[in-house]
């Protein structure tokens, strides 16, 4: 399936259909995947946790969660902060259990672990 995918400013940019969004994102590896409609009915109520979440020291290292745009306003509380074009978004689900041995089971020493949120559910040629 090959969909153009709309660019920014694009006067009238083609619809992507909700399952053609989610063929794409299954093609991608993921589980599941939707379209939401921008800004989403519950935003404001969202970007008001992230902001006392993160006022309340929980980012810990994650100082990026803090970013802000010159107005000050944070650029991942709402999405029209970084992306005031966007209309829509896919969102992507990906479950973290999969084939792969768990960080707390021993590896062997020419290994290295890889967090569960960032394995894929895609196989590769030579089936890993």
């Amino acid at each position: 399936m090959s969909t153009a995918l709309p660019q920014p400013g694009a006067a009238s940019p083609p619809a992507l259909k909700p399952a053609e969004a989610r063929a794409l994102a299954q093609s991608a590896g993921f589980s599941e995947a939707g379209l939401v409609a921008l800004p989403y009915a519950d935003e404001e109520r969202d970007a008001a946790r992230l902001e006392a979440w993160l006022a309340a020291g929980n980012a810990a290292s994650m100082s990026y969660l803090n970013r802000a745009d010159d107005a000050g306003r944070l650029l991942r509380a709402r999405t029209a902060v970084p992306f005031p074009w966007a209309r829509s978004a896919i969102v992507c689900l990906a479950g973290y259990h999969s084939a792969q041995p768990l960080s707390t089971q021993p590896a062997p020493a020419n290994a290295a672990w890889i967090a569960r949120y960032a394995w894929s559910s895609r196989i590769d040629a030579a089936g890993t």
